[in-house]
């Protein structure tokens, strides 16, 4: 864990340090995924198999590749009626979110004789990366099939790695459930870059998507990113990362508790703190160290331990609007206001994945109350993209309409303006058009 006070050397070398560090993660691994989408054109399905011996520990059959759907259908089995409740509630509170966010078509007459408008279609076929790991990241398939469904979405694939420690199909029963919640019967049982190849290229039995969509680690990310010159993606949702700006009333304890649970979940996540007290950094660290001595798991405590040490940055800061400043430059995936009447710096806000209120908005209530905080752009790409909505799952095109009479009004300006770009036929466009009236649009010449 890093201290870094502003003004020093290390403090600048720091922020400028969060700033590049998606370019960094994208020169590091880019290769590597290249290599790996390669080897997934050339060997197809093959090497899913052998990901899933090697690198799972799945000895995978020829049936196995794709979950059966009776499993998806009988997955209710597996879980409690209470995670089943849940579920169920948290999918009708998701769904009403994005229902807000969903587009529409248009057309208007613009003026005498011009119609304009919009028109939205959905994505026939879209691919959603769950990732394996420690946790189960049910609510990541979640927070990507509820807009893809709003959008009405033809077809939702799934892919996601087998668990040597579960059953046949090798998926954990809520991804299953979370499923047949969204009315999706394909699975691939295959992580890392090469399912994200398999989903983008085809398999055996699926069709290329048109679009990718999930979670995953830094690797997923970077391949993702690599894929987009094949495929639409949606946004650059990488490690979590998660700033907190605090003030004097922010609870050490509840600030320590809340960022070992964030280590605990992502062993790769990236986790900054703005205060201007250094006394309070000195509590933080003895409540982090406290909260860490507490942990009876020796697996849990020493990914903790690693995923501090590397990745926790405390910034000692001049001024609250300092750290506002920052955290707009950084743009983090998540941004915690652990401040007194936080709802009012909401404006001071530029560029985050997710913003989350006061001290009890922990990430993962946040996300139960149907609003995505853990499946956000991440790395700083929040700066230029946005979280997902209905929008990513369609397509959009603009539709004119122009009439005769119209065209007589707009063309003395059109050709003026087509002769300063440096056109030279417009004019002859526009005459023809005017000569032979306007039968071409289905519009009587009057």
């Amino acid at each position: 864990m890093k201290v870094l006070k502003s003004g020093t050397r290390e403090f600048s070398e720091g922020i400028e340090q969060l700033l590049s560090r998606r370019h960094q993660l994208m020169d590091a691994l880019s290769s590597t995924a290249d290599d790996l989408i390669l080897r997934y054109r050339k060997r197809g399905e093959e090497l899913l198999y052998e990901n899933a011996r090697e690198m799972d520990g799945v000895h995978l059959s020829e049936n196995q590749l794709w979950v059966d759907p009776s499993f998806i259908k009988s997955s209710y089995k597996k879980l409690s009626p209470e995670v089943r409740e849940a579920l169920e509630a948290t999918k009708e509170r998701v769904l009403r979110f994005q229902e807000e966010l969903k587009l529409s078509s248009f057309q208007r007459e613009e003026e005498s004789g011009v119609l304009i408008g919009t028109e939205i279609r959905p994505l026939d076929r879209v691919g959603i990366y769950v990732p394996g790991g420690r946790a189960n990241y049910f609510m990541s398939l979640m927070f990507c099939a509820a807009p893809a469904r709003i959008a009405g979405v033809g077809e939702i694939i799934v892919a996601t790695p087998p668990k040597k420690n579960l059953e046949e199909p090798f998926v954990d029963p809520a991804i299953l459930y979370t499923a047949k919640l969204f009315d999706i019967s394909k699975i691939l049982v295959s992580g890392g870059p090469a399912a994200l190849a398999a989903l983008a290229f085809g398999t055996k039995k699926s069709l290329p998507v048109e679009r990718l969509f999930g979670s995953g680690g830094k690797l997923s990310a970077v391949a993702k990113q690599r894929l987009s010159g094949y495929i639409g993606i949606g946004g650059f949702a990488g490690p979590s990362e998660t700033a907190y700006i605090c003030d004097q009333t922010s609870s050490v304890s509840i600030l320590a508790s809340d960022i070992l649970a964030r280590a605990d979940s992502d062993l790769n996540a990236e986790i900054f703190v703005f205060h201007t007290k250094e006394n309070f950094m000195e509590a933080l660290l003895e409540g982090l160290a406290e909260g860490i001595r507490a942990i009876r798991d020796q697996r849990s405590r020493s990914g903790i331990e690693a995923c501090l040490e590397k990745n926790t940055r405390f910034f000692i800061v001049k001024n609250i609007d300092e750290s506002f400043a920052i955290c707009n430059r950084i743009a983090p995936g998540t941004l915690c206001l652990s401040l007194k009447d936080a709802s009012d710096y909401v404006d001071k806000v530029k560029a985050c994945g997710s913003l989350l209120l006061g001290e009890y908005t922990p990430s993962f209530e946040a996300d139960l109350t149907g609003v995505p905080s853990g499946l956000v752009p991440s790395m700083g790409s929040a700066a230029f993209t946005v979280s997902l909505s209905p929008a990513y799952f369609v397509r959009r095109f603009g539709i004119t309409e122009i009439s005769r009479q119209a065209l007589e009004r707009y063309s003395e300006s059109s050709i003026a303006l087509a002769k300063e770009v440096g056109y030279t036929t417009h004019e002859y466009s526009y005459r023809k058009r005017l000569e032979a009236g306007d039968t071409s649009h289905g519009q009587k010449k009057t």
